[in-house]
């Protein structure tokens, strides 16, 4: 990082300063030299990694993904500008938003590995929202946020991974097992899932799959399929009635079209939709 970071742009305050390159009054004529030197060394090193600007903020750690700074500054962190900052390693990021409160800027960051080892940081010289580049040309966007993706609305928004379950068209949890393969009272072994801590099998046919992150209310769908594992005979998956459905669990029953009699099915496939 360059000493530019302690210096003032008004010019009375970069007199004493940390980095002791500062031009103090009536300082003695041998120490202009070793000033200017300084100086020099700070707009060199600068120059090297011009394409990053260290403002000399002080970033606190408020999560894995923000940041406070204790001045205005939502005018520099910008939705879009990309960072540079100096944790246990040096963690490269975008600004996803900033607000003022309080005296406190508070950063969102698309980063989200921050620690309690954060320290400072550094902006882009180019901000999505400056006047030095052409506007026609511009397009900000930034992460969706778990709002956005639960409206399904924006369209100017990226869908990252760690947020695309939560829009209304994604399966919250799923599920693929051979149910003639488990034991009544045991907990199923999947073939595979999401979203799903695990099975239990209460009877011939009748399971109950419960949820690693719960539903936000018991209205949600589930959709499920079986196996035709008895012949020509059709089969039927739906709710368990004699079990009450929640939002961190739900159970269900296999059984055939023609007798209704329960069965266990070689595959069975459920998945969930909802919010949570």
């Amino acid at each position: 990082m360059s000493n530019i970071r302690y210096w003032s742009g008004t010019a009375v305050n970069n007199q004493n300063l940390t980095s002791g390159d500062g031009m103090e009054e009536g300082q003695l004529s041998s120490s202009v030299n070793d000033k200017v030197r300084a100086q020099m060394a700070a707009h060199r090193t600068q120059w090297e990694d011009a394409e990053w600007f260290d403002w000399g903020h002080t970033l606190v750690r408020t999560g894995a993904q923000s940041f406070n700074v204790s001045v205005t500054a939502t005018q520099i962190y910008t939705p879009g500008r990309r960072l540079k900052m100096f944790d246990a390693t040096t963690i490269y990021g975008e600004v996803i938003a900033s607000s003022f409160a309080a005296g406190v800027t508070t950063v969102t960051v698309s980063s989200s590995n921050l620690t309690t080892s954060l320290t400072s940081g550094m902006v882009s010289i180019i901000d999505p929202f400056r006047n030095s580049l052409p506007v026609s040309n511009v397009i900000s966007v930034g992460a969706a946020t778990q709002a956005q993706m639960e409206a399904a609305t924006a369209v100017d928004a990226i869908v990252t991974p760690g947020r695309q379950q939560y829009h209304p068209s994604a399966a919250k949890a799923w599920c693929a097992m051979d149910l003639s393969a488990n034991v009544v009272t045991t907990t199923c072994s999947l073939l595979a899932s999401h979203n799903v801590s695990f099975v239990q099998k209460a009877s011939v046919g009748r399971i109950t799959v419960n949820f690693t992150v719960p539903f936000s209310s018991a209205n949600y769908t589930a959709l499920g399929m079986a196996a035709n594992g008895a012949g020509s005979t059709f089969l039927g998956v739906q709710h368990n009635t004699t079990a009450s459905r929640s939002v961190d669990a739900f159970s269900l029953q296999v059984q055939r079209v023609d007798s209704f009699s329960l069965i266990d099915t070689t595959y069975l496939a459920v998945a969930f939709y909802g919010d949570q």
